[in-house]
């Protein structure tokens, strides 16, 4: 703040500039009224009291004549304005240098001219380097007969002012620049009747949602409800019918200190669409009231939307846009939470009847378009209920009736269900028999859990299928061995975390040179009462259920762990590990692969993963997609059990595999049987030509070792070569023969 350089020489002797004012026309009256003879001494005596008179003022005082000229200046001007003051001078040769001195001296004619005083004329003073701003006032004297005869102009001080309202106007300028330019949008709302802060919560948030206007907001809050214009929304209340939960966000942010920081609301727009906006705001308070809520507005639907989206995709079928398996798993395990004492949760799962076959002869595409028929289908049955309708893949699906009365209402939508498949006729101008099996299971009455549920109508489905039934309900009598699996099932989930699965590895020996080049795992399970149980026991249990992805994940894990291991003591060795038709499936497998092999070091083309030809035609595409996924990770790719399966030959010249492993059962009798020999070979040469390298599994002879050499095999392992042993006991082996297999073969 630059110091007033006015200057007081006296104390004031008038408490107001309008008792000074009157003290002036007194004092100019009293030289009006002297006559003639006296006029001159008079006026030396009354121009001395008023040079007194005016010295008094912290104002600069200059009395000008008629002419304009300067008759008396007091202390004040002469001392503040730090200018050669010289009587008889106008103002404009005095102040050359001051930027309106000309209409300065102007007003003062006007005054002369018209006798009206001005006041609170406004003027920027230049003294040395410093502009000063001056109200001045413009008094008109007169003389006895009522004339002007002079003006006095008063100099008030009003620097500060004029910074500070300039302050304020820069202020006002960069606040608007600020609302028009931001990315966000800025809001405020006035409480037309101010808010007691010392009211309860609940009555605050009923005040402020009825009281609080909108008072103020730039464009771009405008534009996000879908206006043009801001005074399209000028006086809007905070809380509006269309807004979502806005009375709960009020009662927050009375809570957290009448302030939000970065707090998601929810509105509707004009056009009715949501709008996601994350804000901040606070409250301002005056006299324990709450007057207006500033804020600021970001909007975030799009990422929201793109969220939703997101979510969408992760639980719904991209085919036929109705849930998928997680989706469904998640509504079952929420709904048998509330099921009804007395009552059941009914699962039906539908599997089409030859849906190969049309995939087939009519193509992928076709097939596609059947899918979503039947999802459509499915949808509009069941429109209006709280069933739960799921694709779980290939052309399988699922419906959850959540509560059913008994067994007989669940078995007749599930009839209804068949009907409505089996009706279709026509699809796209082509006549088509579909037809589905579908097997229904209940809980609690019969599935203790969702795992066990699912199994159940699997069962069930099953046993429809095979027996041409269309719909089954699960029954004991069709599940000889439920008992048992159900005991093994349970003891399953135990047997993982309680590090009862053990590994077993075979060797795979090199023909070329006799040398080990890699081990495959094989999981036991060391029951504490049962002992040792072979996979062939439980691992049919564990893909019927939700455990087969964490047993593979700990086979897996386990395997790189082990085959780092072998590493670590010189042994450039490999594992291989079984995958099976649901781990192919599940959208898990790739990214946790990624980390295994980061965790532990292990070059991805040391992991081979062996998969069966009918797990890829369980559903080719999406098996082709994630073999894709696991060859870009460098993972070694092979074909278990060449040649037990169907339709192979299609699909193995697009599947990103480098070896071909032929099924011991032609391996074992190849010496014995011609055509075992010839398929040995041709496979040998089948898969050499695309480039493959082949691994012959179930090699029990010497003689079986050599004729596999002598047709050009890669590879081979079996009982002659190695059995399957403890990690320990490999470490044993391996150090025995060096990795060599080579007496082994000769002997």
């Amino acid at each position: 703040m630059r110091e007033p350089r006015f200057v007081n020489v006296q104390p004031s002797l008038f408490d107001d500039w309008d008792q000074l004012k009157e003290n002036a026309k007194s004092l100019a009256d009293i030289v009006a009224e002297q006559d003639d003879a006296t006029y001159t001494d008079v006026w030396r005596a009354q121009s001395h009291q008023l040079q007194l008179l005016l010295n008094t003022m912290r104002e600069a005082v200059l009395y000008f004549d008629s002419q304009g000229c300067l008759k008396l200046a007091n202390q004040s001007a002469q001392q503040w304005l730090l200018e050669s003051l010289h009587t008889g001078a106008r103002l404009t040769e005095l102040f050359q240098h001051w930027p309106d001195a000309a209409k300065q001296q102007e007003e003062i004619f006007q005054v002369v001219r018209r006798g009206a005083n001005t006041w609170g004329s406004k003027s920027a003073i230049v003294l040395g380097e410093i502009t000063y701003w001056v109200s001045i006032d413009k008094i008109a004297t007169t003389d006895l007969g009522g004339q002007v005869n002079g003006v006095m102009a008063v100099f008030t001080d009003i620097t500060d002012a004029v910074l500070k309202e300039k302050a304020l106007q820069e202020g006002e300028t960069r606040y608007r620049a600020y609302m028009n330019h931001s990315n966000d949008g800025i809001w405020c709302y006035e409480l037309i009747s101010p808010v007691d802060i010392h009211l309860s919560v609940e009555e605050q948030a009923q005040q402020i949602a009825q009281y609080a206007r909108l008072a103020e907001c730039n464009l771009r809050f405008a534009n996000m409800y879908g206006y043009d214009s801001t005074q399209a929304m000028l006086g809007f209340t905070l809380h509006r019918p269309e807004s979502e939960s806005t009375l709960s966000k009020i009662r927050l942010f009375i809570e957290r200190g009448y302030c939000f920081n970065q707090e998601e609301l929810v509105f509707r727009t004009r056009q009715s669409d949501s709008l996601h906006l994350q804000t901040n705001a606070s409250g301002i308070i005056e006299n324990d009231k709450l007057i207006r809520i500033w804020g600021a507005s970001h909007n975030i639907s799009s990422s929201r939307h793109y969220q939703a989206r997101v979510d969408f995709l992760a639980n719904h079928d991209s085919l036929t846009q109705l849930p998928n398996r997680t989706c469904l798993y998640h509504f079952i395990e929420k709904q048998m939470a509330s099921v009804p004492s007395g009552q059941s949760l009914a699962l039906l799962l539908i599997d089409l009847d030859r849906f190969k076959e049309i995939n087939d002869t009519l193509g992928h595409s076709f097939g596609d378009h059947l899918l979503r028929k039947i999802g459509e289908r499915l949808s509009q049955l069941f429109a209006g209920s709280n069933a739960h309708i799921a694709r779980l893949g290939g052309d399988e699906f699922a419906i959850c009736l959540p509560v059913v009365e008994h067994k007989d209402e669940a078995l007749s939508v599930a009839n209804a269900v068949f009907r409505s498949i089996a009706s279709m006729g026509e699809v796209d101008g082509i006549a088509l028999a579909v037809s589905a099996s579908i097997g229904v299971s209940l809980y609690p009455q019969q599935a203790p859990d969702l795992s066990t549920l699912m199994r159940f109508a699997d069962v069930a489905m099953y046993y429809a299928k095979s027996h041409y039934k269309g719909v089954a309900l699960y029954d004991g009598d069709i599940d000889p061995h439920s008992q048992q699996r159900l005991e093994l099932m349970g003891a399953l989930g135990q047997a993982i975390q309680a590090q009862q699965l053990v590994l077993y590895f075979q060797p795979k020996i090199n023909l070329q040179d006799n040398h080990i080049y890699a081990f495959e795992a094989l999981v036991r399970w060391q029951h504490p009462e049962l002992g040792l149980i072979p996979p062939s026991e439980f691992i049919p249990l564990a893909e019927m259920s939700s455990l087969i992805y964490p047993l593979t994940r700990w086979v897996l894990e386990n395997s790189i762990s082990q085959c780092q291991a072998w590493r670590r003591m010189g042994y450039s060795l490999g594992v291989a590990v079984n995958l099976s038709v649901r781990n192919l499936m599940d959208e898990r497998i790739v990214g946790d692969l990624r980390k295994m092999l980061v965790l532990y070091n292990l070059p991805a083309d040391a992991l081979e993963l062996e998969i069966t030809e009918s797990m890829i035609m369980h559903d080719p595409e999406r098996a082709l997609d994630v073999l894709e996924q696991l060859a870009d990770l460098g993972i070694t790719l092979s074909i278990d059990d060449f040649g037990t399966g169907y339709s192979s030959l299609a699909y193995l010249k697009r599947l990103p595999v480098r070896t071909l492993k032929i099924d011991y059962s032609f391996v074992c009798g190849m010496l014995q049987d011609k055509q075992d020999q010839i398929i040995v070979h041709s496979t040998i040469n089948l898969a050499h030509n695309l480039g493959l390298y082949v691994v012959a599994e179930g090699v029990e002879s010497a003689e079986v070792w050599a004729e596999l050499k002598q047709l050009g095999c890669d590879a081979a392992q079996g009982f002659y070569l190695g059995v399957p042993m403890p990690a320990i006991d490999s470490l044993e082996w391996l150090s025995q023969g060096n990795g060599s297999v080579l007496k082994l073969v000769e002997a």
